[in-house]
């Protein structure tokens, strides 16, 4: 695991969002893959030389070769800062020093994968989370079950 800052890679939250990072309540955040996978198979890591990479499997082709995605926020250990998701989150963070996480863990995984202590590590109530995915992406996203990047944080004081 390396450690590194990666602020040129900032994530965004909604406003909603910032007050369950700043009080640990959310320790987690899913990303749709881009692009969807054709076909999948369940996701691997690259594993020699070990990198930030994953493939979905042989009918995931670029070319000749494995299409492979790279998580577009980094690896465990990676740092990135948190950015204003809508204007909320613009007016709460102008009113904070940079806020950083720390990446713990990065895993790909189906969206409704997601058990119920991961929707309570996403800081969002239950019953809330397939309306509170649609508000993101759009009308129909969660029950189109996309990929998603899932990554664990912890963050980083003072």
């Amino acid at each position: 695991m390396k450690s590194e800052t990666t602020t040129d890679r900032p994530i965004k939250f909604k406003g909603s969002m910032i007050p369950a990072i700043l009080s640990g309540a959310k320790t987690q955040t899913r990303r749709t893959v881009d692009p969807q996978p054709l076909w999948c198979a369940s996701p691997v890591r690259s594993a020699w030389p070990p990198t930030d990479e994953w493939s979905f499997g042989p009918h995931n082709l670029d070319g000749p070769n494995l299409r492979w995605w790279k998580s577009p926020y980094g690896e465990e250990g990676d740092i990135i800062a948190v950015a204003a998701g809508d204007d909320e989150a613009e007016v709460i963070l102008s009113a904070w020093p940079p806020i950083l996480l720390q990446i713990t863990w990065v895993r790909i995984e189906r969206l409704h994968a997601a058990s119920n202590a991961d929707i309570e590590a996403e800081g969002v109530p239950l019953g809330q989370w397939p309306s509170m995915w649609d508000s993101i992406y759009g009308d129909g996203a969660w029950e189109a079950n996309p990929w998603v990047w899932v990554y664990e944080f912890k963050r980083l004081e003072g």
